[in-house]
């Protein structure tokens, strides 16, 4: 069964990325180094967590921003003390959301907040203050939540994931009014799942929209907004065996690491490693 490792993002400036990321949400750098003509910048997250920054100078680049209603969207779920502190120093910033920080009234999440903040690149930041606490605090990230991914057909993506070892935890559907003030659009519904991986429950979530017009969202590493997933494995290369299409090697990554893409060719990696 694999373990999370890092989740990884394609920037196009990393000084403006590093006032979102390092500033804004106070995450500490804790390696910057360059491999394969990339600037690779990795941040803490709590937990014993990593989000890493890759910026690839000197290729041609273009947007990889999309929807999160759009088949191949990604966004990073962090917990926060108070999701309103925060949103107001981004904003304060010159950075945006998709909407206001939203208390969230029904379903398993009642009393929690959530807003959908967006980096200088486009990609989604979910910050999401928990039920039970009390919103006030200096504004800092406390947690990793996860790593979220939109599908085309949950029950194709959970194929996938479940042959990739995860364990689906919880798995339900959501009215469009109930998301559209978080995610800013408004779909007729949204199924999600929930996916457990070894010390690290509910890291993985899925989402698949309805009733709203999608378009595929994937990009290439080297495009501003692109994501990827990297997962450790002890055998990468039984583990990739087990997906339609198999692995090919990652580039740029450590010997041994294999390349899979879900069935919307979002793509994950799988590292050696426990």
């Amino acid at each position: 069964m694999p373990g999370y490792d890092s989740s990884a993002i394609t920037v196009r400036d990393l000084a403006a990325s590093l006032a979102y990321y390092r500033d804004g949400l106070g995450l500490d750098v804790t390696r910057v180094r360059d491999a394969d003509g990339r600037t690779v910048t990795d941040l803490a997250l709590p937990g014993g967590r990593t989000w890493r920054l890759e910026e690839h100078p000197g290729v041609p680049r273009y947007p990889a921003s999309a929807r999160p209603c759009d088949p191949g969207f990604a966004h990073l779920c962090l917990y926060v003390d108070d999701a309103a502190t925060v949103t107001a120093r981004l904003r304060a910033a010159g950075f945006g959301t998709r909407g206001d920080v939203v208390a969230i009234t029904r379903g398993p999440h009642a009393g929690a907040e959530a807003v959908y903040a967006v980096d200088p690149d486009g990609f989604v930041v979910e910050l999401y203050r928990p039920a039970g606490r009390t919103g006030e605090g200096p504004g800092a990230v406390t947690g990793f939540f996860h790593h979220g991914i939109t599908v085309s057909d949950l029950d194709d993506a959970l194929a996938f994931w479940t042959a990739l070892g995860a364990r689906l935890r919880d798995r339900g559907t959501r009215s469009g009014a109930a998301v559209a003030r978080v995610v800013g659009l408004t779909p007729e519904s949204l199924d999600t799942a929930f996916l457990d991986l070894p010390g690290a429950p509910s890291s993985i979530e899925l989402f698949a929209y309805h009733g709203i017009e999608r378009h595929p969202a994937i990009a290439r590493d080297a495009d501003p907004a692109s994501s990827r997933l990297v997962l450790r494995a002890d055998d990468p290369a039984a583990l990739a065996a087990a997906v339609p299409g198999g692995g090919r090697p990652d580039r740029g990554s450590v010997p041994g690491a294999l390349r899979v893409h879900d069935p919307d060719g979002y793509p994950v990696v799988l590292r050696p490693g426990r």
